[in-house]
């Protein structure tokens, strides 16, 4: 502040006094300002980075000492939740408060009644007075849970629990026509002298008519925070995750197969409409599969007295039922690697079994590479 119209010379001093910066004030625009009243100027010393305390010098006149620090907001956060705690309610009358009655009820509430009383203690008192507000406490606890939405610190949680407390037992007690929803707030019938403490107030505090604000706003907030407090449950109990990631194998994963399931699948692929090449310099190709389970057919099969499908086409001949694939597995096409290597390590079986499987020992290399290829018989 200076009544100087104009710049006035200030300078930035550190604790042993000496000069780390120097510069010009800017005179605001608005003389005087209309929010304070006062004839004030603009200081420029962002070019001040190096950490410590300091003070701003102009004339005869210091300021008071101030940080300059990149972690000079750290305990912002904690005193900021210190005035919750400080704003929680000690009305130990609130323990059974009755609803509003008499001239001023009726006249703001016609018809309006509830007998009996009810506990609304704990909670946040809205602002200057002891008023407990469900719409104006509802937005405070909400934004207090967003702080780290979805897992607020363990101290914001047990700050909102006493917000939430509250706010629970501001609904309409069961048998009430009126049952489930919210009190708009509890006050007194008069303001609250002043200064005074909270345990010291002679008011009378009652209930007011619920409202369907007051309703929303609770269901709002409960919601937020059963999220979050479930959140933290998940994570802290010991064998407990927030959420399990999908069960489900990467796309560039390609499955193994035994020599055995590769033929025989190879010999149950349906025929496709153009032979595929057995070699390719692009990128390694898709295994794809229709699922199918074949013990599951021959389950439902014998299940409905009918004879089971068979798994393999006719003509073919495999020793044991290949294994049951999961709900994942996809057998190989043409041109996979796997199955190349597969069908050549099977072609190299010893002779003597059964069967004319292709890919065994007795087919001709023509059938082998037309198995391997999954080309269909004949085509050259």
């Amino acid at each position: 502040m200076s009544d100087e119209p104009g710049p006035v010379e200030f300078a930035v001093v550190d604790a042993g006094g000496a000069t780390a910066l120097r510069g010009r004030s800017r005179p605001w625009p608005r003389r005087p300002d209309p929010a304070s009243g006062l004839v004030v100027h603009v200081l420029e010393f962002s070019a001040l980075t190096r950490p410590g305390e300091y003070r701003i010098r102009a004339g005869a006149a210091d300021s008071h000492p101030f940080r300059v620090d990149e972690r000079v907001h750290d305990a912002l956060a904690a005193d900021a939740l210190a005035f919750f705690r400080s704003m929680r309610c000690r009305h130990a009358g609130d323990v059974a408060v009755a609803a509003w009655t008499g001239p001023d009820q009726e006249r703001l509430y016609p018809g309006w009644r509830m007998p009996g009383a009810v506990d609304v203690s704990g909670g946040w008192y809205d602002a200057g007075d002891y008023g407990k507000y469900v719409v104006s406490g509802a937005i405070a606890a909400w934004q207090l849970l967003a702080v780290a939405d979805p897992a607020p610190p363990a101290p914001v949680l047990a700050e909102c629990r006493w917000q939430l407390d509250w706010l629970l037992r501001m609904q309409v007690p069961a048998g009430d026509p009126l049952a489930g929803t919210a009190f708009h707030r509890v006050h007194g019938t008069t303001w609250s002298p002043r200064p005074g403490r909270p345990e010291d107030d002679p008011t009378e505090r009652v209930l007011h008519r619920p409202s369907t604000t007051a309703t929303l706003h609770l269901a709002a907030v409960a919601a937020r925070g059963a999220r979050a407090f479930a959140w933290r449950t998940r994570t802290t109990r010991p064998g407990c995750w927030p959420r399990p990631a999908p069960r489900t194998p990467p796309r560039t994963a390609t499955p193994t197969c035994s020599p055995r399931t590769t033929a025989a699948r190879s010999a149950a692929a349906p025929t496709p409409t153009t032979t595929p090449q057995t070699t390719s310099t692009g990128p390694r190709p898709s295994c794809t599969w229709p699922p199918g389970r074949p013990g599951s057919r021959r389950r439902s099969a014998r299940r409905r007295g009918t004879p089971p499908t068979p798994s393999t086409p006719p003509g073919s001949t495999t020793t044991g039922s290949p294994p049951r694939p999961d709900s994942t597995w996809r057998s190989p096409r043409a041109g996979c690697p796997i199955a190349t290597a597969c069908a050549a390590r099977s072609s190299r079986r010893p002779s003597g079994s059964s069967g004319s499987r292709p890919g065994s020992r007795g087919s001709s290399p023509t059938t082998r590479r037309r198995a391997t290829t999954g080309a269909p018989p004949g085509a050259s």
